[in-house]
């Protein structure tokens, strides 16, 4: 169990959960128009969205000393997003465990797929406010953990993020908003280190705006995890 954080299950029929989510969906800057289409989903057992709360233990008490701000920076603009719907339900983040994944409607069997108990990782949101503090790897050791038998029961556990390839590319990120930075973590690298391979490379997925206004897709690259019993 985690010292870190608790991820509670997100409720599609709490009209403060769909608020929050819809909040903390403007805050990410993608997929602001998939709350409902998620909400559908989370019903039927297709989505197992959760919230990433502040644990209550010494060790969390100790790291977070710092109070939620009032209203948090939003990841692509850096301006200041909407506020809390509620200033008693505070979560700091969510992420999810899909059993369906899809683009453009057709499904990624590769990536998820319960006959054969491959669930998938997406949707990771964390506030900006709440980066750097080593929340990360904390969030993935319980989604992981939660991916196993009793709560899941998968076999293997994928994700998508972007391409290194394209993640280290000066070339690509001038023609994105912010421009290139060396110093930006390479997602690929990072779930690598967590034992995650990569099987598939160079998988138009990603729907951006450029900074000229044209329409650009993003390779992405699917990576994979046998899920360990606990």
């Amino acid at each position: 169990m985690s010292q870190l954080v608790d991820l509670v299950p997100f409720d599609p029929d709490n009209e403060v959960h769909v608020k929050e989510l819809t909040r903390q969906r403007i805050l990410c800057g993608w997929h602001t128009d998939m709350v409902e289409t998620w909400r559908a989903k989370a019903r039927k057992g297709d989505k197992g969205l959760r919230w990433i709360f502040r644990a209550k233990t010494p060790e969390a008490l100790e790291r977070f000393k710092e109070p939620l701000p009032e209203q948090e920076i939003c990841s692509l603009s850096r301006e200041l997003g909407p506020p809390s719907p509620d200033p008693d339900f505070r979560p700091i983040g969510h992420a999810s465990l899909d059993w369906v994944d899809e683009i453009d409607g057709v499904k990624e069997l590769e990536l998820a797929d319960r006959e054969r108990g491959i669930i998938t990782f997406s949707t990771f949101f964390m506030l900006v406010s709440q980066h750097g503090l080593g929340l990360g790897n904390a969030v993935m050791d319980e989604l992981e953990r939660l991916a196993g038998p009793p709560a899941f029961g998968a076999k293997f556990i994928t994700l998508n993020t972007m391409d290194r390839d394209y993640a280290t590319d000066p070339e690509v990120w001038k023609m994105l908003p912010g421009g290139y930075d060396p110093k930006r973590r390479i997602n690929e690298d990072w779930y690598a280190r967590r034992g995650y391979k990569a099987f598939r490379r160079a998988i138009p997925r990603y729907q951006e705006t450029g900074v000229d206004g044209s329409s650009l897709l993003l390779n992405a690259v699917y990576m994979r995890k046998e899920v360990i019993a606990a």
